[in-house]
């Protein structure tokens, strides 16, 4: 799961010592200003790797701003840095340095911070297969990632957090960084690296409360002195800890004043390496009550109770525990919930009238099919319904998905079809047909059509061509057979296990019957019989099956 960890950045104690305060001269700011556009530069970390509105909003960090659509900036270390993620890049996240002496440096800095030497991808994979539930999230919030923060950095944002607001965290956590070095701005943010602890030794208690810090003012010294006290220096003291077993780790935490459990989980978990820590609030205990323990709903949490949750959630998830109980705590943020009930509810929705649709090609030939029974969700309402549907005599369309839309989808392909024929006297070309779709599907896209084209045509030199998309139009192209519908799944266990290249027409009739009947076989909401089309160049062989009624 670990990919080689890049060399460590510098530490931040090794920087240069900052001011007593940030410097107010207009000539040092303009020494840090970048010129000219920005460079954004890419990291190689996909939307699965990394989803930035997935991981930087929610609560792991609160020095980083939100400087666009889909963009953050922050400072790591003494590089002041802005990362992105647009459709455009194919939600490639892309970097741009804003105050950097060093930009190896600063790439290095950046990865080790986004903990990228850990593959998201295999975390999820393994998670989903202890736990059926974390797929059914995961699969619509992938890409929430665990940072790799200072220690001291994290450390002193934690003791902000204190049964505080996020509004309120922010604000305080903002008058500390601004006692460290100006890096620059960004759309109007001003950036500091964050201070050391000589710096941060010289705010009293008094000025930390009058800045609105309240009890947590005398926290904030305390450790801060406890730290400097420390024989190699509270920042080697720190990092010292990232060697430590958990609970030594968090034990050595709880020494320091206004750090308790939870607090330290959270900085053992995002700054120390500890993967398997379990910061246990009132969220994660409902999280908890709700799926791993269940007979402890309705308990009071206790520091004992805290424990069993911790162990419930390593013994689901194993030694990367704490990252899945960060996607389950999104997941049960407002925002996140929201759109994972919308999700779920469209989901829903295509799977209300149940389908099966394959197509597959052949030497010179494809073949498409699909069932014929039309249902409102465990109810059969009709077996006969037409989901294939012949554009021309060379292009035909299998429909899956909401029956009402189906039938509309299909009756406006067909009016521009003819439209285009008026036009340019010929018929569309499969490659043709199949771009008008994805143009309709994605012209609706706050809006969509609720169904999953499979279309299926011969070009010019009788080259067979098949193609699907989801219901916004993205294509997917394929050189042997695609799917769609609620028995997708199995048919793709089917047909890679029938398939072999280059079939005559007949051979290919057999084998998208067999793996159509086999697979509406184990899914109860498509079947009786199924609906058959093989295209030659010279003819068209339609064919009804019989399959299971039931």
């Amino acid at each position: 799961m670990k990919r080689p960890r890049p060399p460590s950045p510098p530490s931040i104690s090794a920087a240069a010592k900052p001011p007593l305060s940030p410097p107010p001269t207009p000539i040092l700011k303009q020494k840090l200003q970048r010129t000219g556009a920005p460079k954004w530069l890419p990291l190689k970390l996909t939307q699965t790797e990394l989803t930035l509105p997935l991981t930087f909003p929610t609560g792991q960090t609160f020095r980083w701003k939100q400087t666009g659509p889909v963009q953050y900036s922050g400072s790591i270390g003494p590089h002041l840095v802005s990362l992105r993620q647009r459709p455009g890049d194919d939600d490639t996240v892309s970097y741009c340095l804003h105050c950097s002496a060093s930009p190896k440096a600063a790439e290095l800095a950046v990865l080790d911070f986004l903990n990228a030497e850990i593959s998201l991808a295999e975390l999820w994979s393994d998670f989903e297969i202890k736990d059926p539930r974390f797929g059914e999230v995961a699969k619509h919030l992938r890409g929430a990632r665990v940072l790799r923060q200072d220690p001291l950095e994290c450390l002193i944002q934690f003791l902000c957090s204190s049964n505080n607001n996020i509004a309120r965290i922010t604000k305080m956590v903002d008058f500390v960084s601004s006692l460290g070095l100006y890096l620059g701005e960004v759309e109007g943010f001003e950036f500091h690296q964050f201070p050391s602890l000589e710096r941060l030794s010289r705010v009293s208690e008094d000025e930390l409360r009058k800045a609105g810090f309240g009890y947590r003012a005398k926290y904030i010294t305390g450790t801060v002195s406890a730290l400097q006290s420390k024989p190699d220096g509270g920042d080697e003291w720190l990092l010292s800890l990232r060697k430590l077993d958990l609970q030594d780790a968090i034990a050595a935490l709880c020494t320091l004043p206004g750090v308790g459990p939870k607090v330290a989980a959270c900085i053992a978990l995002f700054s120390l390496d500890q993967h398997s820590a379990i910061p246990v609030d009132t969220h994660v205990w409902q999280i908890a009550t709700r799926y791993l323990v269940p007979d402890l709903a309705g308990a009071k949490l206790t520091l004992k109770l805290c424990s069993r949750v911790a162990e419930a959630f390593v013994s689901k998830y194993g030694e990367y525990a704490g990252w899945a109980q960060t996607l389950l705590f999104i997941a049960e943020l407002p925002a996140q919930k929201a759109l994972l009930q919308s999700s779920q509810s469209i989901q829903l929705i295509f799977e209300y009238n149940g389908s099966a649709v394959v197509a597959m090609v052949g030497k010179n030939c494809f073949a498409i099919a699909s069932d014929r029974r039309l249902g409102v969700q465990l109810q059969t309402i009709a077996t006969d319904f037409q989901r294939i549907s012949k554009i021309h005599d060379r292009v035909f369309i299998g429909l899956s998905g909401l029956a009402t839309d189906v039938q509309t989808l299909y009756q406006r392909l067909v009016f521009r079809h003819k439209l285009y024929q008026l036009r340019e006297e010929r018929d569309m070309k499969p490659e043709t047909f199949a771009s008008l779709v994805s143009a309709i599907l994605y012209e609706k896209r706050f809006g969509p059509y609720l169904c999953q084209p499979v279309i299926a045509g011969l070009g010019e030199d009788d080259k067979p061509f098949i193609c699907t998309m989801d219901s916004i139009g993205a294509k997917e192209l394929a050189k042997d057979f695609v799917v769609s519908g609620t028995a997708s799944e199995s048919l793709y266990g089917a047909c890679e296990a029938m398939y072999k290249p280059d079939m005559e027409a007949e051979e290919l009739f057999e084998t998208i019957s067999q793996a159509l009947l086999s697979s509406v076989d184990r899914d109860c909401l498509s079947g009786w019989g199924g609906h058959v089309y093989v295209v030659t160049p010279t003819e068209i062989k339609e064919r009804i099956l019989k399959g299971r009624m039931d």
